[in-house]
């Protein structure tokens, strides 16, 4: 894990700052998912849900966790910032009736559908 690199997330994410290119970097897909695991915990945030994508149709998908409190569902107001500048990309959605728990075999599109609540048009700022 990355210690350095999570601790200028944290320090960046308190000082509502962009953080500089810390020395230690994740190595790969596994450490930096882990390392914000650990800057979500380090800041006392839990997980609201996932942003699932792929780099085209071939791609290897991936599921990278939102911090709490990152999720809006209704009007809100948005700071921008340095830290935080106005990056708008149109997602969809998918809302969760019940989870999808961790297994060895993959889940069929049967069972992915059935777990589904709905689907609604989002924008990730």
């Amino acid at each position: 894990m990355t210690t350095d690199f999570t601790a200028a997330m944290v320090a960046a994410r308190r000082a509502g700052r962009r953080a500089p290119l810390p020395a230690s970097i994740p190595d790969d897909r596994a450490a930096a998912y882990a390392a914000q695991i650990a800057t979500f915990d380090a800041l006392g945030l839990g997980v609201a849900g996932f942003k699932v994508g792929s780099n085209g149709r071939t791609g290897e998908p991936g599921a990278a966790p939102l911090a709490a409190g990152t999720i809006h569902r209704d009007r809100s107001r948005i700071t921008v910032s340095e830290a935080h500048p106005m990056w708008l990309e149109a997602e969809l959605a998918f809302v969760m009736a019940r989870d999808l728990p961790a297994r060895s075999a993959p889940y069929a599109a049967a069972e992915v559908l059935a777990a589904v609540e709905g689907v609604a048009a989002a924008i990730e700022i």
